[in-house]
């Protein structure tokens, strides 16, 4: 049954995605199948059923965002370097999955005009794991050769605290990731994300 409403969800973001659905009317209906199956007892569903039972898990993220090709040059490489897989692609967006979540770009025909900007409201940016500060490390320093830039060099690896080991990469699309280290190494530094934060908004 699992399979089913993944199969829906696929169809209706295919047909949302070339106006033939409303968003409204897909949100409705993906939730529909996901009511009806979490009603499901745990020994009814399926083994392979990619909805998490830990309310912790983030199911998926979905964002718009007005350029998708060039989104995905600079993200489709870094979520590749994490771990995710390319799972689905249409017309207007494409996916990754790692484990039971899913992140999807899309450029929807509902999109309002304008460019992304992390510092409107709205998300800000997203944070996530990337295993040892060494593999943070890595992927740092490959990072600009992927359209990304290191923000916050200056407190680089602790902008986020002494206790946080994390590098803040910005691409040229305005979004921000944050990749997270599993452990951070002991420093006596001292954090300066929001000071940084600040600085760079007013850039």
């Amino acid at each position: 049954m699992d399979a089913v409403y993944v199969a829906l969800a696929d169809r209706l973001a295919e047909e949302t995605a070339v106006g033939l659905l409303s968003f409204d009317d897909r949100q409705r209906a993906v939730a529909a199948g996901s009511r009806a199956l979490s009603l499901l007892p745990a020994e009814l569903r399926p083994a392979d059923s990619r909805v998490s039972a830990d309310p912790a898990v983030v199911h998926h993220l979905e964002l718009w965002l007005p350029d998708v090709p060039a989104v995905e040059a600079s993200l489709g490489w870094l979520l590749g370097e994490l771990g995710w897989a390319e799972h689905r692609r249409w017309q207007h967006a494409v996916r990754w999955r790692l484990g039971s979540t899913y992140l999807v770009v899309e450029q929807s025909p509902d999109l309002l005009p304008g460019r992304y900007e992390r510092t409107a409201p709205g998300l800000n940016h997203l944070a996530l794991h990337a295993g040892s500060p060494a593999a943070v490390d890595s992927i740092a320093l490959a990072a600009p050769e992927h359209g990304w830039n290191l923000l916050f060099p200056d407190a680089h690896p602790y902008a986020g605290g002494s206790e946080h080991y994390a590098a803040y990469l910005e691409d040229g699309n305005g979004l921000e990731i944050e990749l997270v280290a599993a452990q951070a190494p002991p420093t006596g530094r001292r954090g300066a994300r929001k000071r940084a934060v600040a600085t760079v908004g007013e850039g």
